[in-house]
């Protein structure tokens, strides 16, 4: 099995490859694709800013913070440089707090250690609001 998803791998690289020499747009639609079609789910936030999709894969791991180090940098006072991470396993995704100050809040509970995010629930980081959504 570890053949084929190497082959699957190459084979987006290629494509990409291919789509990036006629178009960046094109390939970014690519990426985006194939991001969709690994994803076990996604996080959104409608903001005034704009609405944002963030497309959560399995065996991943996304720190979230205020720091731009972070793979979700949040510009909010109340969000510590490194608050928490999302971590996915076993197609399942938790949040895990930093910090025992660190308030993150599932569907406004207040949560402390490593939590199992259901379909549908909000997370509260800071005065930022999430939806997490997982693919069943």
């Amino acid at each position: 099995m570890e053949k084929g998803r190497t082959e699957r791998k190459l084979d987006i690289a290629y494509k990409y490859a291919e789509l990036n020499q006629k178009s960046v747009d094109m390939a970014g639609i690519f990426l985006r694709e194939v991001a969709k079609e690994t994803a076990i789910g996604f996080l959104y936030r409608d903001s005034e800013s704009g609405k944002a999709k963030i497309w959560i894969r399995n065996d991943a791991n996304l720190l979230i913070g205020r720091s731009p180090s972070c793979d979700i940098v949040l510009t909010d006072q109340h969000v510590s440089r490194e608050h928490c991470v999302i971590h996915t396993s076993d197609n399942q995704a938790f949040v895990v707090p930093l910090q025992p100050t660190n308030a993150v809040l599932i569907d406004g509970e207040a949560i402390s250690r490593k939590t199992l995010l259901p379909d549908g629930c909000r997370i509260k980081l800071g005065t930022i609001e999430f939806h997490f959504y997982h693919f069943q």
